[in-house]
């Protein structure tokens, strides 16, 4: 199995997965919510760097993977997405506890609807 070339596709995801919370920055300045634009920016910004570092660092060429390897990049890029944005509900407070902000990250990425938050309108 090539595990440089999983975790360099991580890496790139983590990317991805960073630079698609910047306009949750922009929309909390906008609305004047600079605390939740801080605690957004301390998120991102050590998930862009770590991205970068481990895409960058791995010295593979990925030009083609084994079905094991798919497997592999899909179900860590999973998790790896849901424990990423979970962050968000962990720090600004939204939720109480890991197991929460990961469910409602999870739910959230999959489109499931499912919520345990009661009222989505006082969310940050």
């Amino acid at each position: 199995m090539n595990f440089p070339a999983i975790i360099k596709i991580l890496g790139f995801i983590t990317v991805l997965i960073g630079g698609a919370m910047i306009p949750s920055v922009l929309v909390s300045v906008i609305y004047g919510e600079y605390h939740t634009a801080l605690m957004f920016t301390l998120i991102i910004l050590p998930v862009l760097v770590m991205g970068i570092i481990v895409s960058r660092q791995i010295k593979v060429r990925v030009s083609k993977l084994k079905l094991r390897e798919g497997f592999c990049v899909v179900a860590f890029s999973w998790l790896l997405v849901s424990l990423i944005g979970c962050l968000p509900y962990l720090v600004t407070g939204t939720v109480d506890g890991f197991v929460n902000a990961f469910f409602e990250a999870t739910s959230g990425f999959t489109t499931t609807g499912a919520s345990i938050i009661t009222d989505v309108e006082i969310i940050p």
